[in-house]
């Protein structure tokens, strides 16, 4: 810890604020079990691990999940190199090479957060065929969890779509104005499942953008109305 702070002075700092984020966050909701889908290299995974009496991490990308492995072999992380969506089956996966945090399964998002903003250069970009389960494949293994956390990049309601289960505390991301109507289509689906029992909030970095969770219809409308580029959805119920 002592070497991470005096040599990673920005990571050290960012992972000691997200630590103490999801401490404060989940703090007396039970979190036994938490889900990190779309956990990249692990360090969210990592946080959650010292939350959490099991954490069950997917990762479609080969390179990614290799460090995965090795990361958290005998640890209470279990990976799966797997993606999730609305069904089981194969589907192209966009990997972007030396900025993997861009990786996706949403075509979408390649031909429109990564190519319109110029983050990476389309010829670095990768295509190939990967496992999609669903999420309620995973819940029937482990059980229900406390948490799920969702950031894939464009693809998550295809993700919440393969829910059915009503999760205590759910977070996923949101990239504006691309993908505004698939972020309501999100609260909408979550406020369905529910019969209407999710409250949402919307959070940048790890700073709440409102000072109290709101009904589904007050979410949605701050999603239409907002200039923000960037910003994770958080459900509770």
């Amino acid at each position: 810890m002592t070497y991470q702070r005096i040599r990673f002075p920005g990571a050290y700092k960012q992972q000691t604020e997200e630590l103490s984020h999801y401490e404060a966050l989940l703090k007396n909701r039970g979190h036994q079990l938490i889900f990190d889908v779309g956990a990249n290299v692990g360090n969210k995974s990592s946080i959650f691990s010292k939350l959490a009496t099991k954490v069950v991490a997917f990762e479609p990308s080969k390179p990614c999940y290799h460090i995965l492995e090795s990361r958290f072999k005998n640890s209470n992380v279990s990976v799966f190199n797997v993606a999730l969506g609305s069904q089981k089956g194969f589907l192209d996966f966009f990997e972007i090479k030396e900025n993997e945090a861009y990786n996706t399964l949403s075509k979408k998002h390649i031909e429109t957060t990564v190519s319109e903003r110029n983050i990476v250069d389309i010829k670095s970009i990768l295509s190939q065929k990967v496992a999609v389960d669903t999420i309620e494949n995973f819940i029937e293994k482990f059980g229900k969890p406390d948490y799920l956390k969702i950031d894939v990049e464009g693809f998550e309601i295809e993700v919440l779509k393969g829910l059915k289960t009503t999760i205590p505390f759910v977070t996923f991301e949101a990239n504006l104005p691309e993908f505004r109507e698939e972020a309501i289509e999100g609260i909408h689906y979550l406020s369905r499942i529910s019969n209407g029992k999710y409250q949402f909030n919307f959070v940048i970095d790890t700073s709440f953008i409102l000072e109290d969770y709101i009904s589904a219809e007050q979410a949605v409308l701050f999603l239409k109305n907002t200039e923000l580029r960037y910003l994770e959805i958080y459900a509770k119920i």
